[in-house]
C-alpha cells in the first residue's frame, strides 16, 4: 500500500526537478519496473519539470505507482496554474517553444509514455498526465480507466461518490446509494445497470468520483468545460489542484468505462 501513495513534488525552481526525479526512479525501481525503463522515468520526470519551471512559473508532480494484475507502472501527473495552452497539439510538436527554449519537453514526454494526455485552459493553467507501464503490462485492456490521489492509506474510511453523466452537451450530477459504491481502491465498478452499463443512445460518458470526503457536495464539473473527454487522471489532478484540502491529507478516485475518443497514446 505505501507504495501506491501519491508524492506530491513542488517544482518552482530547477534544483527541484532533480529531487522529483530521484523520487520517480526510486518508486520506480522499488514496484519493480525493468531496468531499461529507469532512464525512460527519469527523462521524463526531467521534461516534465523543466517544462513546470520554462512555461507555467512552477507547479507540482504527483507521482504514483500503478500495478495490474501483478504488473507495475508509473504516473506522473504535472499540474499547474501557468498560462495555459492555446493550442495543444501544436505545443506537443518537437521544436515549438513559447519560452525561448528548444521546445522538446511535452513531446519528448508523449513519444516515451504508454499512456500520455494533455488538458490546458488558456490563463487558468494546464494537467499532463504521462504513464510507464512493465512490459507484461504495457498492452493491457483494462475494462476501465481510473486516476487516483492518495496521500495517505484510508483503511476504513467512508467514501463519498458522484456520478457526472454527459448527455447531449450537458452534464448531470446524480448521487448513487452508498451501498453501490466500490472501495476507494478497488480496481472495478459494480455490475449495477446505473453505474456501469450505459447504452451509447442514453450517455455519452459517465465519470464516477469518490472522495474521503474533502470534496464540497454541491462541487460539480462545470468549471472544466470538457474534462469528461479525456482520461480521469486528468480530472483527478485538476480536483487536487483547485479543491485539495490545506492540510494536504486526501483520498480521491475517479472512474470511467473503456478509453475516451481523446486519451492520446504514445507510439512507443
Amino acid at each position: 500500500m505505501p507504495d501506491l501513495l501519491t508524492r506530491l513534488c513542488s517544482v518552482q525552481v530547477p534544483q527541484q526537478i532533480r529531487s522529483a526525479r530521484m523520487q520517480a526512479i526510486g518508486l520506480a525501481a522499488v514496484l519493480g519496473l525493468e531496468t531499461e525503463l529507469l532512464d525512460l522515468v527519469a527523462l521524463l520526470t526531467g521534461e516534465l519539470g523543466s517544462n513546470l519551471v520554462s512555461h507555467a512559473q512552477g507547479g507540482e508532480l504527483l507521482i504514483r505507482g500503478l500495478l495490474y494484475q501483478g504488473s507495475p507502472g508509473l504516473e506522473v501527473l504535472s499540474v499547474d496554474r501557468g498560462p495555459g495552452m492555446d493550442d495543444v497539439c501544436l505545443c506537443l510538436q518537437d521544436g515549438f517553444s513559447t519560452a525561448g527554449t528548444l521546445g522538446t519537453g511535452l513531446g519528448v514526454a508523449r513519444k516515451i509514455s504508454d499512456e500520455f494526455d494533455v488538458y490546458s485552459e488558456p490563463g487558468q493553467g494546464t494537467v499532463v498526465m504521462s504513464r510507464i507501464w512493465s512490459k507484461e503490462a504495457r498492452f493491457r485492456e483494462a475494462p476501465f480507466d481510473s486516476g487516483t490521489i492518495l496521500t495517505e492509506p484510508v483503511p476504513g474510511s467512508r467514501v463519498r461518490g458522484r456520478l457526472l453523466t454527459r448527455r447531449d452537451g450537458r452534464t448531470t450530477l446524480s448521487w448513487p446509494a452508498s451501498g453501490a459504491l466500490p472501495g476507494l481502491m478497488d480496481d472495478a465498478l459494480p455490475p449495477e445497470p446505473d453505474l456501469a452499463a450505459v447504452p451509447s443512445e442514453e450517455a455519452d460518458r459517465r465519470v464516477l468520483i469518490l472522495d474521503d470526503g474533502f470534496l464540497d457536495p454541491a462541487w460539480t464539473v462545470e468549471e472544466f468545460p470538457e474534462v469528461l473527454s479525456h482520461h480521469p487522471a486528468i480530472l483527478a489532478g485538476l480536483i487536487y489542484r483547485e479543491h485539495a484540502p490545506p492540510h494536504g491529507r486526501m483520498a480521491l478516485r475517479v472512474l470511467a468505462r473503456g478509453a475516451p475518443a481523446r486519451h492520446l497514446h504514445s507510439s512507443r
